[in-house]
C-alpha cells in the first residue's frame, strides 16, 4: 500500500512537471505565432512577403535593364553598319570619279 501511495505521488509529480513543460511550450508557440503573424502590427510573414516582392521587383527591373542594354547595343551596331556602308559607298563613288 505504501508503495502504491509512493507511485501515485511520483505520478502526480511527473504530471505536474509535464504540465509545466506543456505550459512553457504553449507560451513559446504563442510567442512564435505573434512574431510570425504580428500582434496588431506587421509580423515576420508580412516582412518576408514584402522582401519577396522587393526582390521580385528588383529582378524584373534588372531584366528590363538588361533587355534595354541589349536593344541599345543592337541599335549602335546597326548605326555603325550604316556608317561603314555609307563610307564604302562614298569611297566607291570617289574611286569611280577619280578613274
Amino acid at each position: 500500500m505504501a508503495r502504491a501511495i509512493e507511485q501515485i505521488t511520483e505520478l502526480k509529480e511527473n504530471v505536474a512537471k509535464l504540465q509545466i513543460t506543456v505550459d512553457d511550450n504553449n507560451k513559446t508557440v504563442h510567442q512564435i505565432e505573434m512574431a510570425l503573424y504580428g500582434n496588431g502590427k506587421p509580423g515576420l510573414l508580412s516582412d518576408f512577403r514584402s522582401l519577396k516582392e522587393s526582390v521580385e521587383r528588383h529582378h524584373r527591373e534588372y531584366e528590363n535593364k538588361v533587355e534595354y542594354e541589349r536593344s541599345r547595343k543592337k541599335e549602335r551596331k546597326l548605326a555603325w553598319q550604316w556608317v561603314i556602308t555609307a563610307l564604302i559607298a562614298i569611297a566607291g563613288i570617289i574611286a569611280a570619279i577619280l578613274k
